[in-house]
């Protein structure tokens, strides 16, 4: 059982404070991240060595390039196109708690709302 298992197996048994866990899980992610992005990072760098496709240790590993992204802010038409979808939104938003009407006298229908799953922020 790796330690992540057993911290959350003893906060379960309620023999460690879920508050404390939550800290050492929380310091665990971060070291986790940065290890992470170094061993990424080299074994990128030594993929180059083994073409696009290759296996090791019983792992298929597949290089792929970056994709492109692609960015039109910088577009007039495209910039007026997103402000009028902001507009419409934000009459769209207001309509929940009052009626809103447009100036051809269309009556905004209002967003369907869902919620996202309660979150606890830890800081120091």
């Amino acid at each position: 059982m790796c330690h992540f298992s057993r911290i959350a197996e003893e906060v379960q048994k309620e023999n460690v404070d879920p508050f404390d866990a939550l800290i050492e899980m929380k310091s665990l992610e971060r070291e986790f991240k940065k290890a992470m992005a170094v061993v990424k990072g080299a074994a990128l760098e030594q993929s180059q060595h083994y073409g696009k496709q290759f296996t090791h240790a019983g792992f298929y590993f597949e290089r792929r390039d970056g994709r492109a992204i692609y960015n039109f802010d910088h577009i007039p038409a495209i910039q007026n196109v997103k402000n009028e979808l902001r507009f419409l939104q934000e009459q769209s938003k207001a309509a929940l708690r009052n009626q809103v009407v447009d100036e051809d006298g269309v009556i905004i229908a209002p967003p369907k709302v869902s919620y996202a799953d309660d979150v606890l922020i830890v800081r120091r």
